[in-house]
Order: C-alpha cells, then sequence, then structure tokens
C-alpha cells in the first residue's frame, strides 16, 4: 500500500481528499495519507477526471495520546502501583501495560 507524507498539516479528511496526487488516482487503488500525526485511509472510486476519494479510516496520534492521558487521570493510573519503580525498558512498557489493563476493564 503506498503512502503519501505531506510536510504541511492535514486540517480534515476533506483536506487530505483535496491534496491526493494524480499519480494514485486509479480506479478502487487504497493508500494512505499522513502528515506524521493524522493518518487517513483513502480508496479512488472512479476515473482520473470524474472519480472521488473516499475515507476508510482516520487516525489522530496527538488526540489518541490526550485521551489516554485523561483516562489514565480519571482512573488514578500510578505506574508504581502497577509496575513498581520503573527504569529503562519497563518506563517504556509502561503504556502497553495500561492498555492491557484498559482491555481487561473493557470486557468486564
Amino acid at each position: 500500500m503506498k503512502r503519501v507524507t505531506f510536510k504541511t498539516e492535514l486540517k480534515d479528511l476533506k483536506d487530505a481528499l483535496s491534496r491526493i496526487p494524480e499519480v494514485l488516482k486509479e480506479d478502487q487503488k487504497v493508500f494512505e495519507l499522513t502528515d506524521g500525526n493524522k493518518t487517513f485511509k483513502v480508496r479512488w472510486e472512479g476515473t482520473l477526471t470524474e472519480g472521488s476519494g473516499v475515507g476508510l479510516m482516520g487516525k489522530n496520534d496527538k488526540l489518541i495520546n490526550e485521551e489516554k492521558n485523561h483516562m489514565k487521570h480519571l482512573m488514578g493510573y500510578k505506574s508504581e502501583d502497577t509496575l513498581g519503580r520503573v527504569k529503562g525498558q519497563k518506563r517504556v512498557d509502561e503504556n502497553a501495560k495500561f492498555n492491557e489493563l484498559v482491555s481487561v476493564k473493557k470486557k468486564s
């Protein structure tokens, strides 16, 4: 799958669809448009002149991290309670452990 990376920020899906390069405008071609923070998975439908892009999926990493930190705050999450004193690699694994705890909560 092709990925197009833009140097300027993508405002929303409509802005991303307006910036699709002509090289990718082939019927049923799926590709990603990203600015490093926001990522949109897009499928082109139709011909070069009469086609349009359809947004399949979007992701905003900055917003996800803000929401994750907000959830940690609301749940009273402290890594010392779960992992003990964290140093080195354990500090990197902290988010993975938090995601595991959230998934257990989702199941119940």
